[in-house]
Parts: C-alpha cells; sequence; structure tokens
C-alpha cells in the first residue's frame, strides 16, 4: 500500500512540476462508450458524420475506399467505428449510443465478398429506397 501512495504522490508532483492541473473529477457525468466491429463482406460505404446531437461519431475503418474484411485477425483492423458521449445517467448515455448504432448499421453499406457488384448495387439501391428515416 505504500508503494502505491508513493507512486500517486510522484505523479501528482510530476503534474505540480509541469504547472498542469490534474483534471477534476465530475461525479455528475457518465462517460459511455460502444465499439462497433466490423462484419464479413466488403465495406462499400460508411458515413462520415453523425446526425445525431450529443453523440460523438469516430469513423476507423477506412471510409474514402471499399475495404473487405474476413474475418478477426490479430494484425489488422478489426473495428468500423466507435460512439462517445457525456450524459449525467448510464441509461441516457445507453439511449444514445444504441441510437448511433442503429442508425450506423442502417447508414453503412456492406455487401458479400463473393457476391457480383451489380448485384449489390441493385440490393443497396432497394435498401436504401425502403430504409428507415432518422430525424433527429
Amino acid at each position: 500500500m505504500k508503494r502505491k501512495r508513493a507512486h500517486d504522490e510522484k505523479l501528482i508532483h510530476k503534474h505540480e512540476r509541469k504547472d498542469q492541473a490534474i483534471p477534476e473529477i465530475n461525479e455528475d457525468q457518465v462517460v459511455t462508450d460502444l465499439i462497433i466491429p466490423r462484419r464479413p463482406g466488403k465495406l462499400m460505404f460508411m458515413p462520415r458524420k453523425c446526425p445525431i446531437a450529443n453523440l460523438q461519431y469516430i469513423p476507423i475503418a477506412d471510409v474514402e475506399k471499399p475495404t473487405v474484411y474476413k474475418k478477426y485477425d490479430v494484425n489488422g483492423l478489426n473495428v468500423a467505428c466507435r460512439f462517445l458521449t457525456h450524459t449525467k445517467t448510464i441509461d441516457e448515455g445507453r439511449e444514445l449510443v444504441e441510437k448511433g448504432f442503429e442508425w450506423f448499421d442502417n447508414a453503412c453499406i456492406i455487401t458479400p465478398i463473393d457476391e457480383p457488384c451489380s448485384v449489390s448495387l441493385i440490393k443497396e439501391f432497394h435498401r436504401y429506397l425502403n430504409r428507415k428515416m432518422f430525424f433527429y
């Protein structure tokens, strides 16, 4: 226990030496974080911005060009995006990130790897015309 206290005191002194204040902990705020994994297939489109207020959307997979994802790879990129929000309650945060997930799942286009491009485009066009609209 003494060892941990000494380590914590060193960290405090380190911050004081650099004239940096230690950030205050705000107990009235909850941070909710949701990481969306990649799904197998070719990621044809992924949105750049999220229309949901108070929800930070961080695209992690490449949004510039289609990328293929077959299965989990330790050396590869296995995450599509991330959602972060700061709220007053856990339920509020959970509701926001769930809305974000629903929006993302509806907005991104993932096609089967072995399917011809023209078939995928027809399916996605049909899905686009029949999609659920999000207004926030």
